[in-house]
């Protein structure tokens, strides 16, 4: 009797097999579609599965799309023109790297004693195959994520209101960024910057040279602007916030202001600690550096509603803001349905801004309005489908924060319609009816 009973369980496992169809069976649209909703960790193990899979999930269209979902916030033009050049390097010295396991690949710009360093990559066996392979979107991500490539972008300064250039490398364990400068030294690293402290260069110039101005005629009493700023000729230029202000012989009428027709600016820098340092005289119509009142003064950029609500965010003291607004925005904004809504959305930081627990996916802002304060409307006063809709589209990390801001944000953040879709996502494969 065992005979018959194996020869049918082989029987019945055969048709099995040969009714079971194979991921590379899948229709090219289809196999495309599902690699493309993959996150880069499974894509990252989905390359591991056998040779057609790994040069279809390693392709630089899939990859792009990752580096910019998660990166794009702080990669800027500079950043991939460095990143382009360690490529075309590592391309270009291939049998010299195969004989390496690991090194450094640096950029540098200036001259002696004016050097800066524009990036530098740790290199390894890793990144040259993905490289040489033409995986370099891939490789970028890799790099980006295990914090190999140190990249240029600018770093808040909230005591004093300032931004800077440094290159950044990204650590997983905490979520946030170490950073080099040579202001402090480029020995030295500072640790645990915050992705809300970190923005891409607003100008295409290098930290060492006069940004050549293109608004000093046009700036009057009350405009805010960012002004290059150094104490030594031989140092990088950090930008300094700052407000221009009623010159002193001017009575602050505005029928009878004639600041904007004067050839000299007053310049306000209202979180200074020094009072002697809170205003200086620039001279609009010399398009050069000026030595006052201890400091190099460079050019003038006018900043923009969206720049200047960032400033202000950096030492707002207004603990009654709801605190996960921008998450919130953030993931709404991958959708137009909530155009209309979001623009009329105003989010402001809390007092711990720095320390805040914001998760680095949520920090993919491209655009927000915060110009019409007297059109805010709180987030629970949205419409409801618009908020269920946004609820919907956060992870369940976001989810959970979320949920701690207010009793009735709690309420709907804890729904089992909202968690029921995350179980049957994460764990429907491995969950039966024994279970539940």
């Amino acid at each position: 009797m065992a005979r018959p009973l194996a020869k049918n369980s082989a029987l019945r496992l055969e048709k099995q097999e040969q009714h079971k169809l194979s991921l590379l069976g899948l229709p090219e649209s289809t196999l495309e579609c599902i690699l493309e909703r993959l996150s880069a960790v499974d894509l990252s193990n989905v390359a591991e599965v056998c040779t057609s899979l790994r040069h279809r999930s390693r392709s630089d269209a899939l990859w792009e799309k990752h580096v910019k979902w998660r990166w794009n916030i702080v990669l800027g033009d500079a950043a991939y023109r460095e990143w382009e050049c360690h490529v075309t390097r590592i391309k270009g010295e291939n049998h010299m790297l195969q004989q390496k396991e690991n090194g450094l690949f640096g950029s540098i710009t200036g001259v002696w004693p004016c050097l800066y360093l524009g990036s530098y990559l740790e290199i390894s066996k890793q990144l040259i195959s993905l490289v040489q392979s033409d995986c370099s979107k891939m490789a970028l991500y890799v790099s980006l994520q295990r914090g190999r490539f140190w990249f240029p972008a600018q770093v808040y300064k909230r005591v004093q209101l300032f931004c800077y250039d440094a290159l950044l490398s990204y650590d997983c364990n905490k979520n946030t960024f170490r950073s080099r400068s040579p202001t402090g030294g480029w020995e030295l690293i500072q640790e645990n910057i915050q992705w809300v402290m970190l923005r891409i260069s607003p100008v295409d110039t290098s930290p060492l040279a006069f940004y050549m101005s293109n608004c000093l005629n046009d700036l009057k009493p009350g405009d805010h602007i960012e002004i290059q700023r150094r104490r030594d000729a031989e140092k990088p230029y950090v930008w300094q916030y700052a407000v221009i202000g009623h010159l002193g012989s001017c009575d602050k009428d505005e029928h009878h202001c004639c600041c904007q027709h004067s050839g000299m600016l007053m310049v306000e820098f209202s979180k200074n600690r020094h009072a002697r340092w809170r205003k200086t005289m620039v001279n609009r119509d010399l398009y050069e550096e000026q030595c006052l009142n201890f400091f190099l003064y460079g050019g003038i950029r006018k900043i923009s509603n969206e720049e200047i609500e960032r400033w202000h965010s950096l030492c707002t003291n207004n603990p009654h803001r709801l605190q996960l607004a921008i998450i919130l925005i953030s993931v709404s904004l991958s959708s137009s349905i909530f155009a209309g809504s979001i623009q009329k959305f105003e989010a402001k930081v809390p007092e711990n801004f720095e320390d805040s627990p914001w998760p680095g996916h949520c920090q993919r802002i491209q655009h927000l309005n915060w110009r019409n304060k007297g059109n805010a409307r709180e987030l629970l006063d949205l419409p409801e489908s618009s908020l269920e809709c946004i609820l919907e589209r956060l992870s369940p990390v976001d989810l959970s924060n979320v949920a701690e801001v207010c009793t009735s944000l709690r309420h709907r953040c804890r729904s089992d319609a909202l968690w029921e879709k995350h179980k049957k996502w994460r764990w429907d494969i491995v969950l039966r009816d024994a279970a539940y």
